[in-house]
């Protein structure tokens, strides 16, 4: 069962209804079950969590974990994105770039190939980005 460390939980939702879809498991064991596989963080916030309010049902405890551990996914990574400058090589710089359009992408597909590949020009280093 994949563990929780507080990054990615989108990921890691998709990941454990995989696994519970795989095994056939009970709907009403869904959240028991996901928190028993909690690390850090993420374990101490649900130890308060359901002190105050329970586990709930499957919706109700994800979109709990997904507020409290992705709430600026999205603003972080598209901020990210739009800042991003290659600082050492092109390979590093495609790779950092493909990192934050799959983040980006996690939260919004709406945005096509155009604003991608306007925002990777950008953040060539000049001498690069004037041959492209």
């Amino acid at each position: 069962f994949p563990s929780f460390d507080g990054t990615n939980p989108g990921i890691w939702k998709d990941k454990c209804e995989d696994y519970f879809v795989i095994f056939d498991l009970p709907e009403t064991m869904w959240p028991t079950i996901a928190a028993l596989h909690m690390e850090e963080k993420p374990a101490k916030w649900l130890k308060v969590h359901k002190l105050k309010n329970g586990l709930g049902d499957w919706p109700t405890f994800i979109d709990a974990v997904e507020q409290k551990f992705g709430n600026n996914d999205y603003r972080e990574a598209l901020t990210q994105l739009l800042e991003l400058q290659q600082g050492s090589t092109l390979d590093q710089y495609i790779s950092d770039f493909e990192d934050l359009l799959y983040q980006v992408n996690m939260h919004n597909s709406e945005f096509g190939e155009l604003f991608f590949v306007t925002q990777f020009l950008r953040g060539l280093k000049p001498e690069i980005s004037n041959v492209v």
